[in-house]
């Protein structure tokens, strides 16, 4: 066998040998992002993320299911001037991966059960909901990072409570 060959012999087993390997490093960490520790890591840097981008702040107790396009949340909550505004139990979110890539952030079926809304007028005339939404004051929107546009095909809302104050006729209005 002439040296020629033997080499690339030998780079072709090498060559396989890197591709075996990063294929095994590759399903290793498909298999991590199944896990309640990674779930953890990811409900905590995705809440970290957008702390600060809106005055109020969200909670999410906890992620269940698959990052890769399957996610249930659960005890989501939106809070703003120390009360909460909004309750969720139950979130589900399934979306798209790859739009992402295009900066779009495609969810392509929402369901959320009963969800509990506390709409409050201030002195005013703002709405908490609408100003726990807003920008916070002092923040720089000359941000050099984009937004992704969010699209959202199928939105489906089961049961909950809407309460509204003050209504016109009385303090409180409670629509279910």
């Amino acid at each position: 066998m002439s040296a020629v060959r033997y080499v690339g012999k030998i780079l072709r087993r090498g060559l396989g040998a890197l591709a075996l390997l990063a294929l095994v490093a590759l399903a290793v960490l498909y298999a991590f992002t199944l896990t309640d520790r990674f779930r953890e890591f990811a409900r905590r840097e995705v809440l970290e993320s957008i702390r600060g981008l809106f005055r109020g702040q969200i909670s999410v107790e906890r992620l269940e299911g698959s990052i890769w396009g399957d996610l249930r949340l659960a005890n989501v909550s939106l809070q703003y001037g120390g009360a909460e505004v909004v309750r969720i139990p139950v979130v589900r979110l399934r979306y798209e991966i790859l739009p992402l890539l295009h900066g779009e952030l495609r969810f392509t079926d929402i369901k959320v059960d009963q969800p509990v809304v506390d709409l409050r007028r201030d002195e005013q005339g703002s709405w908490n909901l609408e100003t726990a939404f807003s920008t916070p004051p002092g923040r720089d929107n000359s941000s050099t990072v984009a937004m992704p546009t969010v699209v959202i095909d199928t939105l489906q809302v089961t049961g909950g409570k809407i309460s509204v104050s003050p209504c016109h006729a009385r303090n409180t209005c409670l629509l279910d």
